[in-house]
């Protein structure tokens, strides 16, 4: 569901301080703009403060709920997410579990008959957009995943994607298109999409090397890799972001958490999600990337996050080469080839 309408439906629908109450806060009082009350341990009525306002701005005075150095405004999800010591993607589900609401819209039934990467040929892809749109992502019925060999690929190996790695991410094998198959889970480990990768090294003009399923799929909506890395990302204390996937399965072969954001562009979304981290974020996009296009892309983000940027600057990447796809490199460049926007 996506956040701001998750937000009007708590303020049209008076369920604010319901919420509040189902966290476990006590001595909640409403007057016509806000909502005070304990925390759930505490025993000051108005250490909590909910400001009726379209953000659901809320403040704890008596408790951190960002992490040292974090400096953004606080909302009510933030506050579920301190109560309840689970991710911003967990809160906003039990946010609508709680009041009966869908996380997702129906789920996208696949039919039987359908041999889906086969038709990948015959779709046109230009509807796949990089640029923020309203779009919900939706539910793929699992079953999809049957049609498919589980079968890790040699090639990717070579590149440095181990076969164990592979099956962590689900990669799978299509024979009747010969493309690899990468499922697409959001960060709930809920599969909203299948990308589709031709399994061969030299490509001809007219063949096109990734695909989605979906004609339709919202890319803008999507990191790649967050349901995997999450953890890893709070443990490490910063979070890279890389262009491409397997980018993100060669870090996490080397036990780097990262995202990737399935292309050269940053959506708003996006941008909005990765602030959720609340860690550093490094921008660590392919060779061919100038630092100009790298700054705009780090213009979507909030001023209070702390955001760099990796930039091979000694010449060690070929053209067009993700930081990720040499990992002697990588460590090189993000030792000494990190450069900090704000």
């Amino acid at each position: 569901m996506d956040v701001q309408f998750l937000k009007e439906k708590l303020l049209e629908e008076n369920r604010v301080a319901d919420l509040l109450l189902s966290l476990g806060c006590h001595h909640i009082k409403q007057s016509s703009n806000m909502i005070q009350c304990c925390n759930v341990d505490g025993n000051n009525p108005t250490a909590i403060c909910v400001y009726l306002n379209e953000n659901l701005t809320c403040i704890n005075y008596t408790r951190q709920m960002l992490k040292s150095g974090q400096t953004r405004t606080t909302d009510i999800i933030d506050l579920v997410s301190f109560v309840r010591s689970c991710t911003f993607f967990q809160s906003l589900q039990w946010i609508c579990s709680i009041n009966g609401w869908d996380y997702y819209e129906k789920q996208e039934e696949i039919p039987y008959s359908l041999q889906v990467l086969h038709m990948l040929t015959k779709m046109n892809n230009e509807s796949v957009s990089d640029e923020d749109d309203n779009r919900p992502l939706k539910p793929l019925n699992l079953k999809i995943l049957s049609y498919y060999l589980p079968y890790q690929n040699k090639m990717w190996e070579d590149d440095g994607i181990s076969l164990r790695t592979q099956k962590e991410f689900s990669v799978m094998y299509d024979p009747q298109s010969n493309r690899i198959v990468l499922p697409l889970f959001d960060p709930l480990g809920t599969l909203v999409g299948l990308k589709g990768r031709l399994m061969k090294k030299e490509l001809s003009p007219d063949e096109q090397k990734y695909l989605y399923m979906q004609n339709n799929f919202n890319k803008s909506r999507f990191l790649f890799g967050l349901d995997k890395t999450i953890d890893m990302i709070a443990r490490q204390g910063y979070c890279p972001i890389f262009e491409g996937e397997k980018s993100v399965m060669i870090a996490y072969e080397h036990g780097v958490g990262s995202v990737a954001v399935c292309g050269s562009k940053i959506s708003r979304y996006q941008a909005n999600m990765l602030t959720r981290l609340n860690v550093p974020l490094i921008i660590c996009f392919d060779k061919d990337k100038t630092e100009d296009e790298v700054k705009k892309e780090a213009e979507v983000f909030m001023e209070q996050i702390p955001v760099s940027y990796m930039l091979d600057k000694c010449g060690l990447l070929e053209n067009k080469q993700s930081p990720a796809d040499d990992w002697d490199k990588f460590k090189i460049l993000i030792k000494n080839n990190i450069y900090k926007i704000r």
